[in-house]
C-alpha cells in the first residue's frame, strides 16, 4: 500500500482502527507524517479522527499511545501465558515428527489406526496416509 501510495496512486487511506494499521506510535508518527507530505488524507473509522486540526493531530497521538500500551499488554500476556503452559508441562510448537517404522510395526501387530493414533500421538488421519503408503509400495 504505502508503495502505491509514493506512486501517487492514492490520495487517501481509510482503515478501520488504528491499531490495524499501525504496530507502534513510532511507525504512526512516521506514516503519517509522510502522508502529510504526499498530500495524503488519512480516515480511521472506528477511532473518528480528523487530521486536519491541532486537536486530531494531538488525539491521535494520545489514541495511538494507547494502542502501543494495548499491543504491549498484550505481548506480556502471550508470554506469560507461554511460559505457564511450559511449567505446566505442555509441549509447544510444531510437532516431533512421526516414527513411520512405529507406526508400521504396531499395524503390522494388530492394533487399529485409532489406538496407533493415541499410542503415538497424532492424528487418526496421519495414521492412514502412513499405512496407505506403505501399501502402495
Amino acid at each position: 500500500m504505502l508503495k502505491l501510495i509514493r506512486q501517487g496512486k492514492f490520495n487517501t487511506v481509510i482503515c478501520w482502527k488504528l491499531d490495524r494499521l499501525f504496530r507502534s506510535l513510532k511507525d504512526i508518527v512516521t506514516i503519517l507524517h509522510e502522508f502529510e507530505e504526499l498530500n495524503v488524507e488519512f480516515i480511521s473509522i472506528k477511532d473518528q479522527l480528523d487530521l486536519t486540526t491541532a486537536a486530531g493531530r494531538m488525539l491521535m497521538h494520545v489514541i495511538s499511545a494507547f494502542a502501543e500500551f494495548e499491543a504491549s499488554l498484550i505481548r506480556e500476556r502471550v508470554k506469560a501465558g507461554i511460559e505457564n503452559a511450559r511449567e505446566s508441562g505442555v509441549t509447544l510448537g510444531r510437532p516431533k515428527s512421526i516414527d513411520v517404522e512405529e507406526v508400521i510395526r504396531l499395524h503390522e501387530k494388530g492394533l487399529s489406526m485409532g489406538s496407533i493414533a493415541r499410542i503415538m500421538g497424532i492424528a487418526k488421519s496421519s495414521v492412514h496416509r502412513i499405512i496407505n503408503s506403505v501399501r502402495k509400495t
